[in-house]
């Protein structure tokens, strides 16, 4: 943190300890003990000046390096640590909410060997829920196991995913968990990722989400290169837009969808750079900030046939 505008920072502060493998070496028998992967940390500030975090708390791991085997379970925790004293220091990690991984449930177009399980944070400043913590997050609509050799072509999963909302009102101590974002979704074919909360002044609660419809188109497959050199192999095009709900009630209801894209993206159908890469995912995030004239939004898709990046208010035009 920094007291002087970003002239000088403090030292790092420790918010979850990191639970690695207890050692590396493939002769010692502890090798590939339990650890839990840790990353997406996201920030939001309370209307007191709590600080909040949450981040990507899991899947855990058991990786037998003699093997290269990945063995993982395959629900993730969303973890939550709480400042009252400006990130001086946090309290013990805890999970606001649990879900399936989709770690390895990634739209076929992702050009990523793994998708990240990430979870974004907002807290309401004004309005009659003052004070409440959201969190939104994914599951997939059932366990997807993770993949046993970091070296093999990464499998396609079919099963659907969905977003939802955590919220809290004592400072992170007790969740409600389990709101869904968006009307329920087939076992197959259609993800739901990336969710993205944002609070108005007044306390509306806007939330926006990726949504991948994975649908054959004629005969074309999906051969997607990805960045380890592997190949993700699908019989499916990732037909994708962004999509956005309200709650006016703090987050215990949900408008009805509404497709903030006027265009949709096929994923599978990005182009190549001039290095050679291929860029169809457009990132881990979506940009959004509420106040007090509305909620603007920032995102990118390949509606070009290459990434570019668009802006609206919600509710306006791109």
């Amino acid at each position: 943190r920094s007291d002087d505008g970003g002239d000088t920072w403090s030292d790092s502060v420790l918010v979850s300890a990191d639970d690695t493998l207890v050692t590396t070496d493939p002769k010692d028998p502890l090798c590939g003990t339990w650890a839990h992967f840790q990353f997406t940390p996201n920030i939001a500030l309370g209307p007191s000046g709590e600080v909040y975090l949450t981040w990507q708390l899991g899947p855990e791991f058991d990786i037998d390096f003699k093997t290269s085997n990945l063995r993982g379970k395959p629900t993730v925790g969303y973890g939550f640590s709480r400042s009252l004293d400006g990130g001086r220091t946090f309290s013990p990690p805890r999970y606001a909410a649990i879900g399936n991984s989709l770690l390895e449930n990634a739209p076929a177009g992702l050009s990523k060997d793994f998708m990240n399980d990430t979870a974004r944070i907002a807290v309401a400043h004004g309005g009659p829920h003052r004070g409440r913590i959201y969190i939104a997050y994914a599951s997939a609509t059932q366990e997807v196991s993770c993949h046993n050799d970091f070296l093999s072509p990464r499998d396609y999963s079919p099963l659907s995913s969905q977003v939802y909302l955590a919220w809290s009102d004592d400072q992170g101590h007790f969740w409600h968990t389990g709101v869904p974002l968006g009307p329920p979704v087939p076992r197959t074919g259609v993800k739901r990722f990336y969710p993205a909360p944002a609070v108005r002044a007044d306390g509306t609660l806007d939330v926006v989400y990726l949504e991948s419809r994975e649908t054959a188109v004629g005969t074309q497959t999906c051969p997607m290169p990805l960045g380890s050199g592997m190949w993700r192999n699908a019989g499916v095009r990732s037909l994708v837009d962004v999509w956005w709900v309200r709650s006016l009630d703090g987050g215990r209801t949900f408008s009805p969808p509404v497709r903030v894209t006027s265009a949709t993206s096929d994923w599978c159908g990005a182009a190549f750079d001039s290095a050679g890469f291929f860029f169809p995912n457009f990132g881990d995030y979506l940009g959004i900030a509420g106040g007090r004239d509305g909620t603007s939004l920032v995102w990118t898709d390949g509606r070009n046939g290459v990434p570019d990046v668009f802006f609206t208010t919600l509710g306006g035009r791109e």
